[in-house]
């Protein structure tokens, strides 16, 4: 949604400039202290210089403490509204190219719908606000909005923060397209006193920007005496609401876990009052984050391996259970079968080797000889990912997830 355009920033700025010249108590005190000055210049130099000297050192005198006077009473006001202005000029100007840039690219991402309705709802928000400015309205600072973000692995939390701020900076809601992202490390320090410096300095270093912390729900542990991250939570708290540190913060991390973090302080759900859970992905948008895999990557499917694929992603999603990681896990299949396909690529267009020292035959009857080893495929080729592929791939999915549920892979730490 288009707000409304600004001013003319001329003739906005000509008007205050004329307001606070024009001003009683500034224009009168200007006078006063200039007619002042001069005369006690020409009281003093009179007796030194003579009446015509005098006269021209109190003129003088006069014009200079006007200037000076203007420059210590009226100008900083001037110069103060001169900046305020152009900051709002520059808000007004991202909100108005914001359609162009990162809300397009929200709304084109697959699911995110609780994360689309909340943006749309800060647009017509900003819309509104501005229509009060325009009719000179009372429009106060909006509340920082500090959120909570919930929902399983791979539901596109982080990624959506990175996205969010910038759209937040493009609507003019915070100052800069700035995100600071921590987790518990970055929070709880080694001893007493320790956590809140450090919590203290990660939240200043997103300061105009965005915090983001990612499993926030490891800062509770219930049971635990001794555990620094109950401090972290009430530094963070009363941060929270310092009017002075103008940074917006999103906690974030899976639903059950968030949701006890939430109750173990009754301080959170005043201070973080917008929750927006990421719901898990239905199997058909699963399908569409692999085809936009593909395409973003430079990838196809095969005719022939459309239905393949879909039905692959299913039974990864049925074998995983409760450990399916949503897009996380579609990119790591999808990894897999690029790596597949170069493997099968690599057999078919593969370099002969000869089997001394495994390096390229040189035909030496051709100065191409060199370059033998570099042999070409058509396009469609390289881009295509066939059925074999995507079964080499699951073979191989089925191969590691077989292998990480037994105990074979402690044998590598002992």
């Amino acid at each position: 949604m288009k707000p409304v355009s600004p001013p003319n920033f001329e003739q906005t700025l000509d008007k205050l400039e004329n307001e606070i010249s024009e001003t009683s108590v500034s224009k009168w005190l200007v006078r006063t202290v200039c007619l002042t000055t001069s005369l006690q210049a020409l009281k003093i130099s009179r007796n030194y210089v003579g009446e015509g000297k005098a006269v021209a050192i109190s003129i003088g005198t006069l014009i200079l403490t006007r200037v000076l006077t203007h420059k210590l009473f009226v100008q900083p006001k001037i110069n103060r509204l001169r900046t305020e202005y152009r900051l709002l000029s520059g808000q007004l100007e991202r909100q108005q190219h914001v359609d162009s840039g990162s809300l397009k690219k929200l709304h084109n991402m697959v699911g995110l719908e609780n994360l689309k309705r909340h943006v749309e709802k800060i647009q017509q928000k900003m819309m509104v606000r501005e229509m009060r400015r325009n009719a000179s309205l009372e429009c106060k600072d909006l509340s920082r909005g500090h959120m909570l973000f919930t929902g399983n692995p791979g539901t596109g939390k982080t990624m959506s923060s990175r996205l969010l701020t910038n759209i937040l900076y493009e609507l003019g809601i915070i100052k800069e397209d700035k995100i600071v992202i921590a987790d518990r490390s970055r929070l709880v320090g080694e001893h007493v006193g320790h956590t809140a410096i450090k919590t203290e300095a990660l939240v200043n270093s997103a300061q105009n920007g965005v915090l983001f912390i990612d499993e926030a729900y490891s800062l509770f542990k219930p049971g635990s005496d001794r555990d620094y991250g109950t401090e972290a939570i009430e530094k963070i708290l009363v941060m929270l609401e310092d009017p002075k540190i103008n940074t917006l913060v999103i906690l974030a991390g899976y639903h059950k876990q968030m949701e006890q973090l939430i109750e173990s302080n009754p301080g959170f759900k005043s201070r973080v009052p917008i929750k927006i859970h990421f719901d898990d992905y239905k199997n058909e948008q699963l399908i569409q984050i692999f085809q936009k895999m593909c395409d973003h990557n430079g990838y196809q499917l095969s005719d022939d391996a459309v239905t393949i694929c879909k039905e692959t992603l299913l039974d990864i999603k049925k074998q995983e259970g409760e450990h399916f990681a949503n897009a996380r896990s579609i990119r790591n299949f999808f990894e897999s079968v690029q790596s597949a396909q170069e493997c099968r690529l690599a057999r078919e267009f593969g370099a002969q080797f000869d089997g001394n020292n495994g390096t390229p035959q040189e035909d030496s009857k051709t100065s191409q000889g060199a370059n033998s080893a570099h042999p070409t495929a058509d396009v469609e080729q390289l881009m295509e990912f066939s059925v074999a592929d995507l079964k080499a791939a699951m073979e191989d999915y089925q191969y590691q997830s077989a292998y990480h549920e037994s105990d074979a892979w402690k044998d590598i730490y002992r």
